[in-house]
């Protein structure tokens, strides 16, 4: 993806693409700095900003302006205008959808989803899929972004973990002989693998009915970030308890 589709500031990465805006914000970015942020920008829209309490799960919810707590939940949808859904991560993927206006409705759809390897093994991605598509939106209508995370070339994990992240990218789709794509022995040996949490990413959308041309992915300076070996965004695996969030974001106008 070109560099030059997007705006690149000192905490944020965002695009625009007509009324629906896709965002990533790096570690030091606030709340309420990106609420001020986009006030600044657009301040003849509204925007009302809707969080979840995420919790490693594969459930999925509509999120409603006027709402008094949060929902338990890793991925969230809205039909409305002038709402901007945020999911938070540190390692985890974020990865945001959208879809043009129909019949149904008429002010498209937006979603949120946020996966950990957890998340991915919960196939929440698949299920945010599921559930726009069971709301009348059909997924070859989507427009996908995945955000920053950690790569493959980061994610060690035990031989236990990476087999259930294979099971889950062969239930995906990917045959076992193409594997390789997905997975990574550790050359030193030991009882370690990497895991490319992308790869099944794609399949379990394009699984599920997305086309592989609207899945994107973004980059700075042609290099999709790795969260873990780049200071500016937060990494759970390099700072644990000290990482922070990346505030992850898609808004329609």
């Amino acid at each position: 993806m070109a560099n030059k589709s997007w705006n690149y500031e000192k905490d944020l990465v965002w695009k625009d693409e007509g009324d629906v805006i896709f965002g990533f914000g790096r570690k030091e970015l606030t709340h309420d700095a990106l609420v001020a942020y986009f006030k600044d920008r657009y301040p003849d829209h509204e925007i009302q900003w809707l969080h979840l309490h995420q919790i490693h799960s594969p459930t999925v919810v509509e999120s409603k302006v006027g709402a008094k707590e949060l929902i338990k939940a890793d991925a969230h949808y809205s039909f409305e205008r002038g709402v901007g859904l945020i999911v938070k991560s540190a390692d985890c993927l974020p990865v945001l959808m959208s879809s043009p206006p129909s019949k149904q409705h008429p002010n498209g759809a937006i979603c949120a989803v946020h996966a950990g390897w957890r998340g991915v093994e919960n196939e929440v991605i698949r299920a945010a899929t599921r559930k726009l598509h069971s709301e009348n939106v059909d997924p070859a209508t989507l427009r996908v972004y995945i955000g920053p995370h950690i790569r493959i070339s980061s994610f060690e994990v035990d031989f236990d973990v990476g087999s259930r992240l294979k099971e889950t990218a062969m239930r995906a789709g990917i045959h076992e002989r193409n594997l390789t794509e997905v997975s990574r022995i550790n050359e030193r040996g030991g009882t370690k693998e990497y895991i490319n949490l992308e790869v099944i990413a794609r399949a379990q959308l394009t699984a599920e009915g997305v086309l592989s041309a609207l899945i994107k992915t973004m980059h700075e300076n042609d290099i999709a970030p790795d969260t873990r070996g780049t200071l500016a965004w937060a990494s759970y695996r390099r700072d644990g308890a000290n990482a922070g969030r990346n505030l992850s974001f898609v808004i329609r106008l």
